[in-house]
């Protein structure tokens, strides 16, 4: 007998990245729930509508307050959100648990096709731009590269390239 249950409406950010996160994550899901269908929902945030603000002069739900309202208002069932993106405390009515298996974490440096991070440095004397996007990647390359200009830059991976 097939269960009748209606799919877990499961909200995403409509990002590229976070709707392949989302759909693996799903995947997962349904090798440990099985009997469970699953529905992924696209949401816009604050953050991606509001590309002009400094991610660290953000407000702490920049990317989880409209997923977090579709909760709380029952339009959706949860949401699969980057742990870094999570504010703490989480909003009353709220909670949240970790997903037992976790994704590569590095971060990537993108550059211009036939450069590398050598041929950058050589030809710019070591003053050459990163774009960073949070407090913890500014921190890193302050540190790897001390004479770089660090400029914000926002938008998901695509908008970003």
């Amino acid at each position: 007998m097939k269960n009748s249950w209606p799919a877990l409406r499961i909200g995403t950010r409509s990002s590229k990245l976070a709707i392949r996160q989302t759909d693996g994550a799903i995947a997962k899901l349904r090798e440990f729930l099985p009997e469970f269908k699953f529905k992924a929902i696209p949401f816009s945030s604050p953050g991606d509508r509001n590309r002009q603000l400094d991610l660290r002069d953000s407000p702490p739900d920049f990317f989880t307050r409209d997923l977090d309202d579709a909760i709380l208002s029952q339009a959706i069932d949860g949401a699969i959100h980057s742990a870094k993106d999570v504010p703490l405390p989480l909003r009353n009515g709220l909670d949240w648990f970790w997903l037992p298996w976790r994704e590569d974490s590095r971060d990537a440096l993108v550059s211009a096709p036939g450069q590398n991070l050598a041929k950058l440095i050589q030809a710019s004397s070591g003053q050459f731009r990163i774009g960073v996007s949070s407090q913890r990647r500014e921190d890193y390359c302050r540190k790897k590269f001390p004479a770089a200009l660090l400029l914000p830059i926002r938008g998901n991976i695509d908008h970003r390239l």
